[in-house]
C-alpha cells in the first residue's frame, strides 16, 4: 500500500493531477493504509502516527483520528494523559468543522449547540486537574480518610508516570532514574530499573558501551530495585550484591 501511494505521488509530480489516480489514492489507498495502521500498531505508535498525519494534513479527519488514538493510548498508558488532553482540546476547538456533526438525519429540525457542547467537553477534560485541587482541599479537612488517601496516591502515580515518560522520551535517563528513586510506587521504580537493565544488556550484546557505562546502569537499577529477584543474577555478575 505504501509503495502504491509512493508511485501515485511520483505520478502527480511527473504528470500532474489526474481524476482516476486521485480517486484511487484518496478513496482506496490512503483509507487502506489507515486501516492497516489501526489494525497493527500499538496505541502508543498509533498516537504518534496519527499526530504526525494531523500535523501534515491539518484536516478534521486526521484530527479526529489523533484524538481517538490518544484516548485509547491514555487507557493503557496513564502517563500519556496530557497527550489525550492536548488532542481533545484541539478537537473541541474544531467541533464546528466536523462533517460528522452536520446533516444528521435523526436530528430532524433539531440543531446541535456547539457552544454548550464545547464547554461540557472542556469541563470534562479539565476535571482531572480540578479534581486534584478539590481532593487536596478535602484532605486538609480529613487527613486520615482512607479513600482520599488512595485517590491522592493514584493521582501522584499518574503525575510521576507522566514526568518520567517525558524524561525518557527526551532521552534523559539520569533524571528519570532520580525521579523514580524518589517515588513510593514500586511499579514506577521497577519500570525504570528494567529500562536500565535492557539498555545494559543490549549494550553488552552489541559491544557499544564502556565498562563504566555498564556499571552505572547496573548501579541505577540496583538503587531502584535492590531486592528484585529478576535482577539478582545480573547484580551478582556486576559485583553489586
Amino acid at each position: 500500500m505504501e509503495y502504491a501511494k509512493t508511485l501515485s505521488e511520483e505520478f502527480f509530480e511527473r504528470y500532474g493531477t489526474h481524476s482516476v489516480v486521485e480517486h484511487n489514492v484518496y478513496q482506496h489507498i490512503e483509507p487502506r493504509i489507515a486501516n492497516l495502521d489501526w489494525e497493527n500498531l500499538s496505541w502508543k505508535a498509533l498516537a504518534q502516527r496519527t499526530e504526525a498525519l494531523f500535523l501534515e494534513k491539518k484536516d478534521i479527519t486526521s484530527l479526529h483520528n489523533w484524538a481517538i488514538a490518544t484516548y485509547y493510548q491514555a487507557q493503557v498508558h496513564p502517563e500519556k494523559m496530557e497527550d489525550w488532553i492536548t488532542a481533545w482540546c484541539c478537537a473541541i476547538a474544531n467541533l464546528r468543522n466536523d462533517p460528522a456533526l452536520k446533516d444528521i438525519p435523526w436530528l430532524g429540525s433539531e440543531t446541535i449547540d456547539f457552544e454548550q457542547l464545547s464547554q461540557d467537553l472542556k469541563n470534562f477534560l479539565m476535571s482531572f486537574r480540578e479534581g486534584k485541587t478539590k481532593l487536596n482541599e478535602l484532605r486538609n479537612i480529613d487527613r486520615n480518610n482512607v479513600t482520599l488517601l488512595e485517590l491522592s496516591k493514584q493521582i501522584t502515580q499518574i503525575e510521576e508516570q507522566q514526568e518520567i515518560s517525558r524524561l525518557l522520551d527526551d532521552g534523559n535517563l539520569k533524571l528519570a532514574v532520580r525521579k523514580a528513586r524518589s517515588s513510593q510506587d514500586e511499579k514506577i521504580r521497577y519500570m525504570v530499573a528494567e529500562i536500565c537493565i535492557k539498555i545494559l544488556i543490549e549494550g553488552v550484546e552489541k559491544r557499544n558501551l564502556y565498562q563504566e557505562d555498564i556499571m552505572q546502569l547496573g548501579r541505577w537499577a540496583y538503587s531502584l530495585c535492590p531486592n528484585e529477584p529478576d535482577f539478582y543474577t545480573l547484580y551478582r555478575e556486576l559485583g553489586l550484591r
